[in-house]
């Protein structure tokens, strides 16, 4: 049996190719051009529980807290391909 993944891939009409990172994409789309890498959120820690704030260029939408750092990681990893398809999703807290 073989191992298939699913990646979300955006592209703008300008040709503008973006996704979230991964190293096996990066090879597959390596021949495209140059790779730009930027951050897209950050997920840290506070009082309550984890938080994730995406950067502007992402909307500079914010979720949290959630009770364990995967489901923020999660979360923030919905928001980036939902403002990667020009949508405006902020998910619920997982409590």
């Amino acid at each position: 049996m073989s191992n298939i993944a699913t990646f979300n891939v955006s592209v703008s009409p300008d040709g503008k190719i973006s996704f979230i990172y991964s190293d096996e994409l990066r090879k597959a789309l390596a021949g495209l051009g140059p790779v730009v890498t930027k951050r897209a959120g950050n997920v840290e820690p506070g009082v309550d529980g984890w938080g994730v704030e995406l950067v502007e260029e992402f909307g500079s939408q914010t979720a949290g807290p959630f009770v364990n750092r995967s489901d923020a990681i999660a979360a923030e990893v919905r928001m980036v391909e939902s403002a990667l398809h020009g949508l405006n999703h902020v998910p619920d807290c997982a409590q």
